[in-house]
């Protein structure tokens, strides 16, 4: 998980994908809650899938293990542990 102050947003990487909150996010984070909606998912379709690689090979557009995610305001950084 990052969180970046500047941007007001967290980045949380899960077993198969990214999740990107980042609309309206307090500095604190305080308001986070459980169910909350995230605005941005990467290495999945969409939000409700869940499966290794979207279900086929790797590729540019998958994710496998994501450990970790870092972002400096422009681009989105991305370690996976196995892909």
């Amino acid at each position: 998980m990052q969180i970046n102050q500047s941007m007001r947003s967290l980045f949380l990487a899960l077993f198969l994908l990214i999740l990107i909150f980042a609309s309206g996010m307090p500095s604190a984070f305080a308001e986070l809650k459980t169910g909350m909606a995230a605005d941005v998912v990467v290495g999945q379709t969409d939000f409700t899938s869940g499966s290794d690689d979207q279900g086929g090979s790797a590729g540019a557009n998958t994710l496998d293990n994501p450990v970790g995610v870092f972002s400096d305001g422009t681009r989105l950084i991305i370690g996976v542990y196995w892909q």
